[in-house]
């Protein structure tokens, strides 16, 4: 046989025929035996030190990767936050026109100002819980206080929610709205 050519797996098929050889002869420990057995336990010794620097290899190349990656992610969150920092400029300067910054159409674009989520409903600094209308008003016990979804449906209904971003005086509550930029 020839040990230097032999996988991990075939010397451990190996040994177990060498095993069973010497039970068959009665456990005597030839010296043909003897070479085998040191040839394969050399074999195996060098397979194992070739396999665990190959997986050295593959968890240092693994380790380089997960520093990269970091790298990587910074990058996107970076590129992201930019993005992000100049649609918001953006935003913001078509704000400042009011109206007449809703829509703005380029060649490549029509950018139009569109409302995030539900608006941010607060009474008014100077108006008392007490003195709202009972339909906004959500009864805790013991404890009024203003009832944000009521006064969202109604704004809803009466078509109360202002066009643009910031605070606005809605009669007794203040109001909150939020926009993001729609690009199509």
């Amino acid at each position: 046989m020839s040990d230097k050519k032999l996988k991990l797996w075939e010397t451990t098929e190996a040994l177990t025929e060498i095993g069973e050889e010497l039970d068959e002869n009665g456990g005597d420990l030839t010296p043909e035996i003897e070479t085998k057995l040191r040839d394969l336990n050399q074999r195996r010794e060098d397979l194992a030190e070739w396999i665990i620097t190959i997986a050295n290899e593959k968890r240092a190349q693994a380790d380089g990767l997960k520093i990269l990656i970091k790298d990587l992610q910074a990058k996107v969150k970076s590129r992201t936050n930019h993005a992000d920092s100049l649609e918001r400029y953006l935003l913001a300067e078509m704000q400042m026109l009011g109206d007449k910054g809703k829509v703005l159409g380029t060649q490549l674009y029509t950018i139009k100002r569109a409302r995030v989520g539900r608006p941010q409903i607060d009474v008014a600094e100077n108006i008392s819980v007490e003195l709202l209308h009972d339909d906004f008003v959500r009864v805790v016990p013991e404890k009024r206080e203003l009832d944000k979804n009521a006064v969202y449906d109604w704004l809803k209904e009466t078509d109360g929610i202002p066009d643009g971003i910031g605070q606005f005086k809605v009669g007794d509550f203040n109001v909150t709205t939020r926009e993001r930029l729609s690009v199509s």
